[in-house]
């Protein structure tokens, strides 16, 4: 064989294995390659877990592969982040941040930190409202705060979890009132409705739209927001009662264990974004008390940090931690 024809054969090899190794790479690259795990830090029927459900099949039709839900309930949080530590960071294994996380975070024993994860979005937040049974003699807000002014620390008040949304807006809730409660955490906000349904409990926190789904049993009092819903026009709100503080919201978003490459984290930005235009999705959004609100990963993140950080300083205000 002549030279030059050796040289043309030995250049054309070089090439195809120059192609073939290019499509072995972006195949590799591949992303997603094999389904979705959403992990979810409740049990089965709770808000966050209907939130993520229908997230998930939205973003699943974007994303043209399957997200499947897992519920990794237990520890305030801990469970999860445990598991989610524990996977790969390549963006097949997203965690729902809910927003008692900068709570749970922080309690004592919680094994990882703010730092080791990415936060990639937030997509709703909840505003909570304090609730009684129907039958109940308080009527009102005021009705509820007067009985707690006369028998100080008679008022129970059912909360999530300690560190949760909830337990914090209980508190911040009697501090601005001036009155002394009873703050009774649960294991989910669910058991807390099922005890105020029975009587067995006065009052507790939750989003509205799991309470007004409820009637027969359950009246909201007071929405933890400073301007009235406009799902619930009839229902005060805190300056309508002439309270003037903060309430938190709960956040619902997405987070993910730290190193993800940007390409992978934009792949799943896009398809949770378009999953708010899905129709199931909008219907959610409309329930009083959630707002649908994209906050991208540039903001989201620092939020995150700053939210652990204020929500720490008041753990340690209210001595549920040490400095």
């Amino acid at each position: 064989m002549r030279l030059g024809r050796k040289i043309a054969v030995f250049c054309m090899v070089v090439g195809l294995v120059g192609v073939a190794s290019i499509g072995a790479v972006q195949a590799a690259d591949k992303f997603p390659s094999r389904p979705i795990e959403l992990l979810v830090p409740t049990a089965p029927g709770s808000g966050a877990s209907l939130f993520t459900q229908i997230t998930a099949k939205a973003a699943s039709q974007a994303l043209n592969n399957p997200i499947d839900v897992q519920h990794k309930p237990g520890g305030n949080g801990n469970v999860l982040a445990n598991y989610l530590m524990k996977q790969p960071a390549d963006g097949h294994t997203i965690g729902l941040y809910v927003g008692s996380n900068a709570g749970y975070m922080n309690m004592p024993g919680f094994q990882t930190k703010v730092e080791d994860f990415t936060y990639v979005a937030q997509i709703m937040r909840q505003v909570h409202c304090i609730y009684v049974h129907k039958d109940s003699p308080h009527k009102t807000i005021q009705d509820l705060i007067a009985f707690a002014k006369k028998n100080p620390g008679a008022l129970d008040i059912g909360t999530n979890k300690v560190g949760s949304v909830h337990f914090y807006n209980a508190e911040a809730f009697a501090k601005a009132a001036g009155i002394k409660i009873n703050n009774i955490p649960y294991a989910g906000s669910g058991e807390a409705t099922k005890d105020v349904m029975g009587k067995h409990l006065t009052a507790s926190i939750t989003g509205p739209f799991t309470i007004i789904t409820k009637p027969e049993y359950l009246r909201v009092l007071v929405v933890l927001t400073d301007k009235r819903l406009p799902q619930m026009p009839d229902i005060p709100s805190i300056s309508d009662i002439g309270l003037n503080y903060e309430p938190l919201q709960q956040i619902w978003g997405l987070q993910v264990r730290k190193g993800v490459p940007a390409n992978r984290l934009e792949i799943l930005r896009k398809a949770f974004k378009a999953a708010m235009e899905d129709p199931e999705f909008k219907k959610l959004a409309d329930e009083p008390g959630n707002v649908a609100e994209w906050i991208d990963t540039d903001k989201f993140d620092p939020l995150i940090h700053r939210n652990h950080a204020a929500y720490r300083q008041a753990l340690i205000e209210l001595n549920l931690i040490k400095k």
